[in-house]
């Protein structure tokens, strides 16, 4: 295995990792933050001048710029699903995202990104040493299904930031957002 190779793998599992242990309100906000990278990437990647780019961009306009750049619209409910669960965090200090709002969230994506996850479930669970994380999707628990959401939703948005920007796949997990000289980062690198 190559350097590279192994860098990317190593995000993969860093991701997967922190999408997948801890409190489900840390699991929201690592996602975030991680998805935010990418589609920072697809933006300032596919403007001419990165420099225009607004340095303060809310969330929900950054989904529609990615869907003007040609993203796939599959990927805009599941995106804002996320940020919505993670306003809800920070706007009510008792929240907690239940299993019925993912299910509804669900429910909503498209058939497309339903198989997705569906799909992305059942490879992990060739790979599962516990019998207990073998259950049915309408059985996982919150965090299980929270976690699932947010692989999914990365892994397409890596596959739209190489198809969108000519970066490879390896590049796309890899490469920071360029930014403006004088603007700190708004994720730093992961």
């Amino acid at each position: 295995m190559n350097v590279q190779s192994k860098a990317v793998q190593d995000r993969i599992e860093k991701f997967s990792v922190e999408v997948s242990s801890g409190d489900l309100l840390g699991r929201v906000v690592r996602a975030q933050l991680y998805l935010e990278r990418q589609l920072l990437t697809i933006i300032e990647r596919s403007v001419k001048v990165p420099e225009t780019v607004p340095k303060r961009l809310e969330y929900s306009l950054k989904i529609k710029w990615c869907h003007a750049f040609g993203m796939s619209q599959t990927l805009a409910k599941p995106l804002a699903a996320i940020a919505e669960y993670r306003n809800s965090y920070a706007h009510y200090a008792d929240y907690e995202l239940t299993k019925k709002e993912l299910t509804d969230s669900f429910n909503g994506f498209s058939d497309e990104f339903r198989e997705l996850m569906l799909s992305t479930m059942r490879n992990m669970l060739k790979d599962a040493e516990e019998p207990a994380r073998s259950l049915p999707f309408r059985e996982l628990p919150a965090p299980d299904t929270f976690s699932l959401l947010a692989l999914s939703a990365w892994t397409s948005l890596l596959k739209e930031t190489s198809r969108l920007t000519g970066l490879s796949y390896g590049e796309a997990i890899l490469m920071p957002p360029v930014l403006h000289k004088s603007q700190k980062p708004v994720v730093d690198d992961l």
